[in-house]
């Protein structure tokens, strides 16, 4: 009798925590499913997702001339001069600062990459702000019109911030492109937008 009233209790107590859990567990991959974090995984690039920022005026403007599609055929890169707002600009590298550090900084570049004073990937997962940029922006626009395709898909949204003169690395120049390192064939062509936060020169401390 003691035996089977044992189990009995242990069986309601286990029924009584299964029904606590699992409405839990449901609020919680609802919360997590409508979050920034999770869009920045879903395929579709995140479907309903509506700008929060106005960019009629830089969407509109011509940026990608043919001359340009020709230098990024030939050269793999290619300059684009006052493209972007600069008050929008300064927006951005406002948001980017306040966003906390995770490993990817603290214990990767401190480790192994100590070139870089912040190495920070998929702030899209982390920041309405960067995914209105990625995705309304007018970045894809301009990536597809580079490439002479009719759509492109966000990868990555990542934070590069360089030692500059304190960097270890002798090689001064503090662009950065992870294209070699992506995780699709050589063959699937891409485009990688470096937007600075500070101006920039050949003989700047944070290189060129």
């Amino acid at each position: 009798m003691k035996s089977t009233t044992k189990k009995s209790s242990l069986c309601s107590r286990v029924m009584t925590g299964l029904a606590v859990l699992i409405p839990v567990l449901a609020i919680g991959l609802r919360l997590v499913w409508h979050s920034t974090w999770f869009v920045g995984y879903d395929l579709n690039n995140c479907p309903g997702c509506v700008p929060k920022i106005d960019w009629s005026n830089s969407s509109n403007v011509e940026v990608v001339s043919p001359e340009k599609v020709n230098e990024f055929d030939e050269k793999g890169a290619v300059l684009f001069s006052n493209a972007l707002p600069v008050e929008l600009v300064q927006e951005l590298a406002k948001e980017v600062d306040a966003l906390p550090n995770t490993f990817m900084t603290d214990v990767l570049a401190r480790t192994l990459l100590p070139q870089y004073m912040r190495y920070e990937h998929h702030l899209e997962t982390r920041s309405e702000l960067v995914r209105d940029w990625a995705l309304h922006g007018p970045l894809s626009k301009w990536a597809a019109e580079l490439m002479n395709v009719d759509q492109v898909r966000l990868y990555n949204a990542e934070a590069i911030y360089h030692a500059g003169e304190a960097s270890p690395n002798p090689c001064k120049p503090a662009w950065h492109r992870d294209t070699i390192a992506a995780p699709f064939p050589t063959n699937v062509r891409s485009v990688t937008f470096n937007i600075y936060f500070e101006d920039i020169g050949a003989d700047a401390p944070n290189g060129d």
